[in-house]
């Protein structure tokens, strides 16, 4: 068995061909591919620097990338997040039981001492919540069970009615809501990708796309896109944008909205799909690359895979 690049525990490590190794860890919960430069800077990863990274493949995975890579430029923003508050961590711990659809007559069975027979729980759990170590994880559930959340004893979990009304409430934020907010440059050049592309994708899976340029309305318009994101279900955010020049020196005209109404959505919890044109993916803010882009070059492509993205990821 070898052992994970980020925590150092037990993982299946093989490499595919490339200059990355693929890695599947319970510790950075689940399959994630690294590069061989990034690999060398982990060695000096804290704690919680670790952790941050491991909340970012967490998301990545939550987002549809079933294996993200971590590169250069991604260690570069995760090292400049804050650590996640307790508030997160208690979120994110009900988050992990709804990936589980965690029933009423479930029990989920943890290591609390030596044996190590449910250790691989809890370090997916450890993953899912950003914390350090065992001891952290152990204290989250310990604080927990004192707000009557859980029953925890001898190493077997279970949730009490008010933890199963947690997640209720944690699912019923974005849940109910059929409405796919869509932000993305408002030009006529982008008329086929959305009528063609993201309006169909979205249609075909059952949810009704939301342009806020299309929507009447007297409010003021930072108020309503607000409204309505957080009304959405989901968002599409495509970040094809202008650009200026001749190649090789092109510039972008960056849309500034399309960042604001993602990095909103992304804070509420809300899920974001990221799409953009081929021709224009070179010139995304360096922040967002690490996302798992659509890049797509015909209103059909781009139809098509979005549809397949909305399937597998909002279902």
């Amino acid at each position: 068995m070898s052992r994970c690049p980020i925590w150092g525990t037990e993982a299946k490590v093989w490499n595919d061909g490339s200059d990355s190794d693929c890695v599947d860890s319970a510790r950075a919960g689940g399959t994630y591919r690294v590069s061989r430069t990034a690999k060398t800077k982990l060695e000096n990863f804290s704690p919680a620097d670790k952790a941050k990274l491991t909340t970012w493949i967490i998301d990545q995975r939550r987002s549809g990338d079933e294996n993200p890579l971590v590169k250069d430029t991604v260690i570069q923003v995760v090292m400049a997040r804050r650590q996640m508050r307790p508030s997160e961590q208690k979120r994110r711990f009900f988050l992990f039981f709804l990936s589980r659809e965690f029933r009423i007559s479930d029990q989920f069975f943890y290591d609390v001492g030596s044996r190590g027979e449910y250790l691989a729980n809890n370090q997916v759990l450890a993953a899912w919540t950003g914390c350090h170590d065992d001891n952290e994880i152990l204290t989250l559930i310990s604080i927990l069970r004192e707000e009557g959340f859980l029953l925890a004893k001898s190493g077997v979990l279970e949730l009490t009615f008010k933890g199963f009304q947690a997640l209720e409430d944690l699912e019923s934020g974005t849940q109910p809501s059929t409405t796919a907010f869509v932000a993305m440059w408002f030009d006529d050049e982008m008329e086929g990708a959305y009528e063609q592309g993201i309006c169909l994708a979205i249609k075909e899976t059952g949810y009704m796309p939301l342009r806020i340029d299309r929507k009447e309305h007297a409010n003021k318009i930072d108020d309503e896109i607000v409204a309505e994101i957080r009304r959405s279900r989901f968002v599409v955010a495509d970040f094809t944008c202008g650009l200026v020049g001749s190649v090789p020196n092109q510039t972008a005209v960056s849309r500034g909205g399309v960042y604001y109404e993602a990095g909103f959505a992304q804070g509420l919890g809300i899920p974001v799909i990221w799409c953009c044109r081929k021709d224009c993916l070179q010139h995304v803010h360096f922040d967002t690359r690490q996302f798992n882009y659509i890049d797509w070059e015909t209103p059909e492509e781009l139809r098509t895979r979005l549809t397949n993205r909305i399937r597998a990821v909002i279902a």
